[in-house]
């Protein structure tokens, strides 16, 4: 063994034991008993089983901090155009209208009128359904129950990540420095502001990692009690422990596959842990084929009932689209899109004004390959860091992640480049900026663990005064207007406040609102909008069903175009509001507030008798 290099003594023994239980004991023991630190193999334990009493009230003290932050309550928070309709879903749960939402719209999609109020399936319903119980429990608005659930989230978030990449490293100062930086990357400046389930997520996962791993220890350590000499002690002890171990397998798969209500792309999480602990059966490293499959069995019952529910309630439509993964496939693959999923998940964003330091953290994994491949020492510490706890798991998740977004792309590229997209790698990167600091650790050289602390240091202090404050200030003294809702009004700027209120006034069973922000006037005001038709007689065709689905006759309804003179961030797939009142025959509104004027129009002169 070479000198200096860590192996921890307790770590997942599904890495590290061999299948006899006294095997472990004669191996720790003797090479405790010959350990001379710096001569040889210095085991120093990296964190042992996790203290949850100490963990909650962690996470306690976390939610309250993040709570009391001070630019929480001065900064309207934003709502993307996702989380209007999931917003709009919780509301109408509330109100008793059931888990109900407008036709989402996807760019660059195309879109035909289908229903007014259908059950939520293009998104999870969990976030919905979680929102309306804080709504409950707490009288609070729709807004508020989704910024305390993110508040909570970011508080399970870097308390459940710190101690999932403890398990990963050995003990020491350095480890605790380095798991509070990996922790921080799982979450952004608005994460504790705005609507998200990446952010719930980032706060879940790492529990279910960690309900996973005490799983396999337990279940390890089960059958080892049970066993003297290599003797069962009893067959009914044995029974009692494999029925335990197969439970606590099963209650991981339901977490697993849980999370399934929050985010359709965290299938990757069950994936990733299934395979990780496939691999561990195989190897028969403590895992029973059985608690493979009752792992899958419970991993499968809550994604399969989504997805029954989904298809029971859904308003119509194949399963693709019902999942919202647009509208054709095709097979697309490229290398490109690994390189490109690569790119962004190594962007942690430190010291982005300096390009390199991104270029150093893509290239540092190929160069522990490298120095693996060509320096003894570095190979040692590369395996050593790998039989840490969790490291395996780590990485079996982070792969899925990869994979699942990658295959996305591939086939449903059209609808989006999903590869692209940096809120899909964060409730993974305290697992890379583990696995990329595990190695050095593990080296236990003095001068090198002194140099991963200086790193570790600079590191959360750049997300936390930089990307965090600083964004957080800027935020604050930009003075963003406020929505009616309490939301940052991005649209129909400046006078959105008076226009939403003259608008509120000529609402009615017959209105019919059309506008370039139809799921921001839903989330507003509290009833149906929808996308600019293209032309005139697709107007004529939608406002002919949108009256028949409200049963009345197409001649009492008004069409009412509510259009903001700047497409803003939708003018890459938008057609210009000028084009738009010409090609549809629009006839202003005016009644004499300011906010209104160029702002308000209507289909005229009389639309129901028009053709097209």
């Amino acid at each position: 063994m070479d000198a200096g290099i860590d192996i921890p003594s307790r770590i997942s023994p599904s890495w590290w034991d061999e299948d006899h239980p006294s095997t472990r004991k004669a191996a720790v023991a003797g090479a405790s008993a010959s350990a001379v630190p710096g001569t040889t193999v210095d085991r120093v334990a990296c964190a042992g089983r996790v203290r949850w009493p100490a963990v909650a009230a962690a996470c306690a003290v976390a939610c309250v901090a993040w709570a009391v932050v001070p630019y929480r309550a001065i900064i309207p928070p934003q709502i993307e155009a996702d989380y209007c309709y999931q917003l709009i879903a919780a509301d109408r749960c509330y109100k008793g209208l059931g888990l109900t939402s407008l036709q989402p719209v996807a760019p660059n999609q195309p879109w035909e009128w289908q229903y007014e109020w259908g059950f939520l399936t293009q998104w999870p319903i969990g976030y919905p359904l979680l929102i309306c119980c804080v709504r409950v429990l707490s009288g609070c608005s729709t807004l508020a129950a989704a910024q305390w659930l993110a508040v909570a989230a970011c508080g399970l978030a870097v308390v459940g990540w710190f101690a999932f990449v403890r398990r990963m490293l050995p003990s020491g100062p350095a480890s605790v420095l380095v798991s509070t930086a990996a922790a921080l990357t799982s979450l952004e400046a608005g994460s504790m502001l705005n609507p998200s389930t990446d952010t719930l997520l980032a706060g879940s996962l790492p529990f279910v990692l960690l309900a996973v791993l005490a799983a396999m220890e337990r279940g390890r350590a089960g059958a080892a009690d049970s066993t003297h000499d290599g003797t069962l002690s009893g067959a009914g002890d044995r029974d009692m422990v494999d029925r335990t171990a197969a439970w606590r397998f099963t209650w991981c798969g339901l977490l697993a596959g849980g999370l399934f209500w929050l985010r359709y792309a965290s299938l990757f999480v069950p994936a990733g842990v299934g395979a990780y602990v496939a691999w561990m059966a195989w190897r028969r490293r403590g895992v029973r084929r059985i608690d493979v499959a009752v792992f899958a069995l419970g991993a499968f019952v809550p994604i399969a009932a989504l997805i029954l529910v989904n298809h029971a309630f859904a308003a119509g439509g194949s399963l693709q689209s019902g999942l919202n993964l647009g509208s054709s496939v095709r097979w697309a693959f490229s290398p490109r899109l690994v390189a490109s999923a690569w790119w962004v998940l190594t962007d942690l964003g430190y010291y982005d004004y300096r390009p390199q330091v991104h270029v150093v953290l893509a290239a540092a994994p190929m160069a522990l390959v490298g120095g693996g491949v060509l320096v003894r020492p570095v190979r040692r510490a590369a395996v050593a860091a790998m039989r840490s706890a969790g490291s395996g798991l780590g990485l079996a998740v982070l792969l899925s992640l990869l994979a699942l977004l990658v295959c996305s792309t591939a086939l449903f590229g059209d609808k989006y480049d999903y590869v692209g997209l940096e809120r899909y790698y964060l409730p993974v990167r305290p697992i890379y900026v583990a696995l990329l600091a595990a190695p050095a650790l593990f080296l236990r050289r003095r001068l090198l663990s002194m140099a991963v602390c200086a790193v570790a240091i600079m590191a959360a202090s750049w997300t936390m005064r930089h990307d965090w404050h600083r964004t957080w200030v800027r935020w604050a003294a930009a003075d963003r207007a406020t929505a009616p809702s309490g939301a940052w009004a991005q649209a129909f700027e400046p006078g959105a406040g008076e226009l939403l209120a003259r608008l509120q006034e000529r609402l009615g069973d017959d209105v019919i609102l059309f506008s370039n922000f139809h799921d921001y006037l839903a989330v507003e005001l509290g009833v149906a909008a929808y996308p600019l038709p293209p032309d005139r007689s697709t107007a004529q065709r939608w406002i002919g069903g949108i009256a028949a689905a409200r049963n009345r006759p197409v001649e009492q309804c008004r069409a009412l175009f509510v259009i903001d003179g700047d497409n803003r961030w939708r003018d890459y797939y938008l057609p210009s509001p000028v084009d738009v009142v010409e090609r549809l025959g629009l006839t202003p509104i005016c009644d004499g507030a300011t906010a209104v004027q160029g702002r308000l129009w209507e289909f005229a002169p009389a639309p129901y008798a028009d053709t097209g």
